[in-house]
């Protein structure tokens, strides 16, 4: 790549991101309201927000507590299994990491290892919104009580089918939806000689929101 280009793709990328701001600023500050609405009710009556995310989206979740600017309410459930990227393949390796994404009877494992009060609530994060796992931690927490809160792109998940059983996606199941405002794909950048897109941009949208 010439030194042109990578500034070409650079400022692209960057137009893409400040587009994605302006885009959640104009359309979804009344979810983002209602979302917040959730999460102080839930933290006022010491409850706690638990932050799903599998994946990259483990990003959003584990920035909301603790780090400067955060404040305590909020609960990241981590699973290594599916975000310690480490291998490729092998022990570990990504293969496993997305057959896990997709079991949904994984959620309640993972559900079990948690004492859950009257007045806590959930986050779920997925950018696709289709994947069996996230889906059924949406339903599952809905079960037990608690108002779900989804971070997802709208226009990836209306543009692909549903992995799980029910056929829902994660917009379908929460009660408030944010949508992180990202193009179907994630990536947002075509480079010459390269087969597939670069640029991820859920970060962007997801940390936006939280933040």
């Amino acid at each position: 790549m010439q030194k042109s280009e990578a500034k070409d793709a650079a400022s692209r990328y960057l137009a893409i991101g400040a587009d994605i701001i302006n885009q959640i600023s104009a359309t979804q500050l009344p979810a983002i309201e209602r979302a917040a609405q959730i999460c102080s009710d839930t933290i006022v009556r010491d409850g706690l927000v638990f932050c799903w995310g599998g994946g990259h989206r483990r990003i959003s979740g584990q920035g909301m507590f603790s780090r400067i600017g955060s404040y305590p309410g909020f609960y990241s459930m981590g699973e290594l299994a599916l975000t310690f990227y480490t291998n490729f393949i092998g022990a570990d390796g990504l293969p496993q990491s997305f057959f896990l994404e997709s079991q949904e009877k994984y959620a309640e494992a993972i559900l079990t290892n948690y004492e859950f009060g009257p007045h806590d609530s959930m986050i779920c994060f997925s950018s696709t919104g289709i994947n069996g796992l996230v889906i059924e931690m949406a339903l599952q927490a809905k079960a037990r009580g608690m108002p779900v809160i989804a971070v997802t792109s709208l226009a990836h998940s209306q543009s692909t089918i549903s992995r799980h059983s029910s056929g829902k996606k994660l917009f379908e199941v929460a009660d408030v939806t944010i949508d992180n405002c990202t193009p179907p794909g994630d990536a947002a950048i075509d480079l010459e000689g390269l087969k597939y897109r670069v640029g991820p941009t859920s970060t962007i949208g997801a940390v936006a929101i939280v933040n």
